[in-house]
């Protein structure tokens, strides 16, 4: 059975009172007004009683008891009844209300209460997660700046070591080409000296073998300054016109030793180029391995700040 609102329980049993008395009394359903009726009060809220669901259930009870000339008691007696059950049903609803009340403000301040918990525990290892990474950061930071300036360094070393290599290569190929031409100016005094050696020497052959050792002199001059006391001796022994044979030879075997040593020259020159070669790769690969080691750190330590 429904609950009927607090607000209307008074009308609803004012009305109630008035038909019990009018059905003790004997009077019809209709109320009238004056002596021995209803007021204008009661008949107002006997109007208002029918015009609600209850009111018209109850007035109809009335009206087949009052019909049937059956004792109102019982009818009475009904009433009471259903006042109780409503007002225990009220009395319930409010104890469950107030239960669920209770319980949600219990659970409020539990939720409440762990909020605050997390809060406070969340700050705490806030707190603690920042004294772990500060110092991180710090030194992640300094990394960063180290390692900036190690990839600086290291490719201001490969621009430098490239350079310098360009330089000696080119130093490389003025040496050999001098060596060659020394050997060149060998080749041609030999073949002079082999022929003055076969046959006496006419002016003419002796102009060019001047001119062929004064440019072997101008060679020796640039690549090997060492020997030219040697080959002054041996352009002035050369140069004697009553010089024989056997001294000829001699001059010929010396100048083929000087040769011997301008070769070997070219081709220590040629290894130590090689060399040189291989170490400035090695080392362009070095720097770019470290390079790239100090760009991984950077990236690395930059996640973290």
């Amino acid at each position: 059975m429904g609950i009927i609102k607090k607000t209307n329980m008074k009308t609803f049993i004012v009305c109630l009172l008035v038909l019990g008395v009018a059905f003790a009394a004997h009077e019809t359903v209709q109320p009238s007004i004056g002596a021995g009726g209803l007021s204008l009060a009661e008949i107002k809220k006997y109007n208002e009683l029918k015009e609600t669901k209850w009111g018209k259930i109850f007035i109809g009870l009335a009206e087949v008891h009052l019909g049937a000339a059956g004792p109102i008691q019982r009818l009475i007696q009904a009433l009471e009844d259903l006042i109780k059950e409503l007002n225990t049903a009220r009395s319930d609803e409010n104890n469950r209300f107030e239960t669920k009340r209770a319980t949600h403000e219990a659970n409020v301040q539990n939720l409440n209460s762990q909020i605050g918990a997390a809060n406070s525990e969340i700050n705490s290892n806030r707190v603690k997660i920042q004294s772990i990474l500060e110092p991180k950061k710090q030194q992640a930071q300094e990394d960063i700046a180290r390692d900036t300036q190690i990839v600086a360094e290291k490719q201001e070393n490969i621009r430098s070591s490239t350079s310098n290599r360009k330089k000696d290569h080119a130093d490389f190929e003025n040496r050999i080409s001098e060596h060659n031409a020394a050997i060149a100016a060998v080749d041609e005094s030999l073949q002079l000296l082999g022929t003055l050696a076969k046959n006496k020497p006419s002016l003419l052959e002796f102009k060019k073998a001047t001119m062929s050792f004064k440019k072997l002199e101008l060679q020796i001059r640039k690549t090997h300054v060492t020997e030219i006391p040697f080959v002054e001796a041996l352009i002035s022994l050369a140069m004697n016109q009553d010089v024989n044979q056997d001294i000829l030879s001699e001059i010929i075997q010396k100048l083929n030793k000087l040769r011997s040593r301008l070769a070997s020259s070219v081709q220590l020159e040629t290894e130590n180029e090689a060399a040189a070669v291989k170490a400035f790769d090695e080392l362009i690969v070095q720097l770019n391995k470290e390079i790239n080691d100090s760009k991984n750190n950077i990236q690395r330590n930059t996640v973290l700040i």
